[in-house]
């Protein structure tokens, strides 16, 4: 669908609205991000090291909060759907097993209230899925925007963390 989806979240302050982890293959190490209803970001950062977590803590505001999520509907991650995206993967190239990534993968999380595009609705929404590697597949198939969407939203994520680092000093 072409059309521009339109969409509501909870604004409850318990609420997870959306959930971005990143999960290198490598090493024991992750961070993510938890964004509530009423903007609140809890970020959470695991040492490959020592396995400590940091948690830090930001405030988007609603307009903040609603772009995250808009760049996660434009680019269809609130209606993600694994089989439609290997068949894609498969007819740009052919074969998909000898592709070198980053090995990273990132699961996201979002949760709408409501979601419609045309003549399409659904009401609460939740999508959880686990991509592999967005960023090198975002420039492989940039005729799939999911990876282009949740390369975003990693990229989202780490800016998130380092404004909350900032913010600390």
């Amino acid at each position: 669908g072409t059309e521009k989806a339109i969409f509501d979240y909870s604004r409850e302050p318990s609420a997870v609205v959306l959930f971005v982890q990143n999960l290198p293959h490598t090493v024991d190490a992750s961070a993510s991000m938890m964004v509530f209803g009423d903007g609140r970001v809890e970020l959470d950062e695991k040492s490959p090291f020592d396995g400590t977590h940091e948690r830090r803590e930001i405030r988007l505001s609603e307009s903040e909060v609603k772009s995250i999520l808009k760049v996660a509907v434009d680019h269809g991650l609130a209606e993600y759907d694994d089989t439609r995206i290997d068949s894609e993967k498969k007819r740009s190239t052919g074969q998909v097993e000898n592709i070198v990534t980053d090995g990273v993968r990132v699961r996201i999380t979002i949760a709408l209230t409501n979601l419609k595009r045309g003549k399409w609705e659904s009401r609460d929404v939740k999508k959880t899925l686990m991509l592999e590697s967005p960023g090198s597949f975002s420039q492989m198939f940039p005729e799939i925007p999911e990876y282009k969407g949740a390369h975003l939203l990693q990229k989202y994520l780490f800016e998130a963390i380092a404004r909350a680092r900032a913010e600390v000093q």
